[in-house]
């Protein structure tokens, strides 16, 4: 009976132990699936669609490169063009669009044509079939390049600024620690050109520069294009970069245009008032200002300095702009060139604080451009489409580029002044009593028994020497005393007593070397010196501020990237943990029987 009972109450152990590995198999194969799902999810996910064009600007009738990234492996796109006048290129007969075909990494390229229509294009990317402009389907990319006959550059200085010596150039790259040599307070130089513009036509021309990066400030104000260079080692249309006009510096005769005051801050009237007024230089043949900007339909600053983007004042990332307006003349052939230089100042942390200056900016570039519309009828707006736009992208400079300047060894001066004299505390003591006693009572006419305080005195006189004098001189000092005390004729006995004195001045003598150790050494200052992390050129397409191949939608269109998956992420995470928990009890339990 008692085996039998023993059997029947071992079978329900039995299935409550099949049962309880069951649940831990489920539980730890639930556990892995969901790990495996995750990581799935974050190793295979793409980033979002991105397009880019290999230049910004193009000349007319040039082939523009359209590369497409982060798109479905194989899957078909249709690429619409829209031009500056609204239109789009109409290439297959259907939708006016040409179609490409992503390859197994999710890549294509689509080559275009332009056709001779300046002005501002977009590219647009949706996936095939596009039900065409208005219809709501989904933007997965776009970007935008220009057809203009305008360029813009910005100066590359080399390796040491203001000097000539062949590694210099006018530019469209990005200027870095390894090609420029750059600190707060310069200026970087800028040319914008124009070539065979209308005679008569009004250029519009917008100068944006980045204001802060951040909470550092970038470009504060605009100066003149030679500020940092000099006139003699600035040339406006030097080499490399082969300018788009006909214009040289020998027969460009320069103009200036002042730069209007940015009222916000007092950096650029101090600069001013150092080194005088700043302004615009202008080239080629164009009517001058006289009287006022529109009445007399002449060249001037028409606006700004204005904040156009961000609060300016140190919270965020902010933009301002100057808006030149230039009246091409008519007084010489049909078609004119025109050039406009200027320089962006770079903010200085001594001005706008500690640590707030350019060259504290980190991250990504901060950047100027210029860009604009021809006037053609002067009414100071754009009729579209027969005034058309112009533009050739930002002009970026690299974090690290720029220096903070050395503090000044002012400071440092100071500091060594007060760690001269570590040991003032015998002088005080010595100086006073020193002086009175020892040529006073050191002669002594009385033979008394105060000689003794004589002696002691002239201890005191040899102490007093050692601060003024820290050279080895002061122990002659300490002899002579000495021997000043065997010289009181008395005969009398107080001779003994004069002879304890002597003691008692060796004695002093021996400890006056003491104080000579305050040999005022001065510490070398220490200059600090700034150390520029090199920056990361980039040459880009399009927009400029992003590797060609990896430029992000201009309006954000795309589907969600990676980043977006925390949802999964976090629903994997729990289940891991539950699994987990699941597991350590059932080990739990085991163990206990």
């Amino acid at each position: 009976m008692r085996g039998c009972g023993t059997a029947r109450r071992r079978l329900p152990l039995l299935l409550r132990e099949r049962l309880r590995q069951a649940v831990y198999v489920a539980l730890c194969a639930a556990f892995a699936l969901l790990l495996i799902a995750g990581a799935l999810r974050i190793f295979t996910a793409e980033a979002a669609p991105q397009v880019s064009t290999d230049k910004a600007n193009y000349a007319p009738n040039e082939t523009v490169t359209i590369t497409g990234t982060g798109f479905d492996a194989d899957g078909w796109y249709e690429v619409p063009v829209i031009r500056p006048d609204g239109t789009i290129d109409e290439t297959d007969g259907a939708s006016g669009t040409d179609e490409a075909q992503a390859n197994a990494s999710g890549m294509f390229v689509y080559s275009y044509k332009l056709n001779g229509i300046s002005g501002e294009y977009r590219v647009e990317v949706y996936a095939k079939p596009w039900g065409g402009p208005g219809s709501g389907d989904t933007l997965l990319a776009s970007t935008t390049f220009w057809d203009s006959p305008v360029q813009h550059h910005q100066y590359r200085n080399g390796a040491t600024k203001g000097v000539n010596q062949g590694d210099e150039e006018w530019t469209k790259g990005n200027i870095g620690s390894a090609n420029s040599s750059l600190s707060e307070g310069d200026s970087v130089a800028y040319r914008f050109e124009f070539d065979d513009v209308d005679a008569g036509a009004v250029i519009e021309l917008v100068i944006n520069y980045e204001f802060n990066k951040g909470t550092q400030y970038a470009f504060d104000f605009l100066t003149n294009v030679e500020r940092t260079e000099g006139d003699a080692a600035l040339d406006l249309f030097s080499s490399p970069q082969s300018p788009a006009t006909g214009l040289s510096e020998v027969g460009c005769d320069k103009t200036a245009i002042a730069i209007p005051d940015d009222s916000s801050h007092t950096f650029d009237n101090a600069l001013a008032t150092a080194e005088g007024t700043q302004y615009f230089t202008l080239c080629g043949n164009f009517v001058p200002l006289s009287g006022s900007c529109f009445a007399a339909n002449a060249t001037c600053v028409e606006s700004g300095p204005t904040c156009v983007s961000g609060s300016c004042n140190g919270s965020g990332d902010s933009e301002k702009e100057i808006t030149l307006r230039i009246k091409v003349d008519t007084d010489g052939s049909a078609l004119e060139d025109i050039a406009v230089a200027w320089g962006g100042h770079l903010a200085k942390g001594s001005d706008w604080g500690s640590g707030l200056g350019s060259g504290s900016i980190s991250g990504a570039p901060f950047h100027q451009n210029g860009q604009g519309y021809f006037d053609l009828n002067g009414n100071n707006t754009q009729d579209l489409p027969a005034e058309k736009g112009f533009g050739d992208g930002d002009r970026s400079v690299s974090p690290g580029a720029i220096a903070e300047p050395t503090p000044t060894p002012t400071s440092t001066a100071t500091a060594t002044a007060t760690a001269i004299p570590p040991t003032p505390t015998p002088t005080a003591t010595a100086t006073a009593t020193a002086t009175a006693t020892a040529t006073a009572t050191a002669v002594p006419p009385t033979p008394t028994p105060t000689a003794t305080a004589t002696a002691t005195a002239t201890a005191t006189a040899t102490a007093t020497a050692i601060p003024p004098t820290p050279t080895p001189t002061a122990t002659a000092t300490a002899t002579a005393t000495a021997t000043a005390t065997a010289i009181p004729p008395t005969p009398t006995p107080t001779a003994t007593a004069t002879a304890t004195a002597t003691a008692t001045a060796t004695a002093t003598a021996t400890a006056t070397p003491i104080p000579p150790t305050p040999t005022a050494t001065p510490i070398p200052p220490t200059t600090p010196t700034a150390t520029a992390t090199p920056g990361t050129p980039t040459v880009v397409g399009g927009r400029a501020e992003l590797p060609a191949l990896a430029r992000l939608a201009s309006d954000g269109a795309g589907p969600p990237s990676a980043g977006d998956d925390s949802g999964a992420l976090a629903l994997g995470v729990a289940g891991g943990i539950v699994a987990l928990a699941a597991a350590g009890w059932y080990v739990r339990r085991r163990v206990r029987q």
